[in-house]
């Protein structure tokens, strides 16, 4: 008989519009259809409230995520202090399947005695302090300050969390390096995500595509690299993602040639993925794994991306840059050039199975305690 696996999610993963909740979601989906016993748990909060389409997934409970103050001045770090239970970990008490904890903001209750009979795996997005440590690079200012201090707190936590760990999930080659030194159970996860098959439309396209939330410095840099030289080239610059701010939309202002197109559907991004000519996918911090570079990997004719973010088999598929010179002369060379058949069948060959959902979601079942 199947014992329950339960799924804590750090956030409601639908809809599946950025990349923590897309790696949930598709990972949850390609469950459902492999085994019968899934129950997911999610924090709600702001706009990530209970939503309909989970429940024909599988079984789904809801926690709210606290918004007091008094978790930013908690020793652990407020993305964890701010999502604890009673209610969860007495309900995880009841079964003896495995859990598992997406992400750092989930554990709270890792180390309870009354989990102590369960197997526990955490999958982890990020190397969490990285991550908040990139971040307060790129703000600047006070909330810096506050980025810097929940970085040093992640890193604490982590050697805590990791102790009760039976199994960490790592979701990039890079990550998996990291943890491995860490830990004695290590297994690479890859993303899971929303493309079924790669689908390269025959042609050209006429603009150049941005996937970002221009409210963050580093989409805003990006953008302004990227702008001037398609006005060089003839091309239009497309910006799919959340509106600037006033002070990026201040930089941003000069050029002419972006069109920003803020909030779109799945719908819509597929199909501006499917029509651009090349898309461009900058990397705000090294850590993790950037889905939307997948997603442009599995659509987009051509593909340029930082070096940062490309393992050694990506960059054998996609351009790598890492200063304006390098992308300028990628963006030149590929204004008019159509992806060769060859091309295309290359990024099959590399991006399947690595990245295949099923196969995937098999091998996580493979890993988990699931039979009495």
């Amino acid at each position: 008989m199947g014992r329950t696996f339960d799924i804590v999610s750090f956030a409601v993963p639908y809809p599946p519009n950025y990349g923590g909740v897309i790696d949930v979601f598709y990972r949850l989906k390609a469950l459902s259809g492999l085994y019968n016993h899934v129950r997911l748990h999610c924090f709600s909060y702001r706009d990530r409230q209970p939503q309909a389409e989970l429940d024909q997934l599988c079984e789904v409970r809801y926690y709210p995520r606290s918004a007091a103050i008094r978790h930013h001045f908690d020793r652990r770090p407020f993305i964890v202090a701010s999502r604890q239970s009673r209610t969860l970990v007495d309900t995880l008490a009841q079964d003896d399947g495995p859990i598992l904890f997406e992400g750092l903001h989930t554990c709270a209750a890792i180390a309870d005695q009354r989990l102590a009979h369960r197997f526990k795996a955490v999958r982890m997005h990020n190397v969490e302090h990285v991550y908040y440590r990139d971040l307060a690079r790129q703000v600047g200012g006070l909330r810096a300050l506050h980025f810097l201090r929940e970085s040093r707190k992640l890193e604490r936590y982590a050697q805590h969390v990791l102790q009760h760990a039976d199994l960490v999930l790592p979701i990039s080659q890079s990550d998996q390096a990291y943890f491995a030194n860490r830990h004695d159970q290590v297994r690479l996860l890859p993303a899971f995500h929303q493309m079924e098959e790669v689908t390269v439309k025959e042609g050209t396209g006429d603009y150049v595509l941005i996937q970002g939330d221009l409210r963050l410095p580093h989409n805003v840099r990006i953008v302004s690299w990227v702008a001037p030289i398609c006005a060089e080239l003839g091309m239009r610059c497309i910006v799919a993602g959340r509106a600037a701010s006033r002070k990026s939309a201040a930089i941003l202002r000069p050029f002419q040639n972006i069109e920003i197109v803020s909030d779109v559907s799945q719908e819509t991004m597929r199909a501006l993925m499917l029509d651009a000519q090349v898309q461009v996918v900058d990397a705000g911090t090294t850590a993790g794994f950037k889905i939307k570079l997948l997603a442009a990997l599995f659509s987009g004719r051509h593909v340029v991306a930082h070096t940062d973010i490309l393992d050694e088999d990506l960059a054998s598929i996609a351009r790598g840059f890492n200063n304006r010179d390098q992308l300028r002369r990628h963006l030149s060379d590929l204004v008019d050039r159509p992806a060769l058949p060859e091309e295309v069948a290359k990024r099959r060959a590399v991006l399947l199975p690595r990245f295949s959902n099923h196969a995937n979601a098999h091998k996580l079942l493979d890993l988990l305690p699931l039979t009495q």
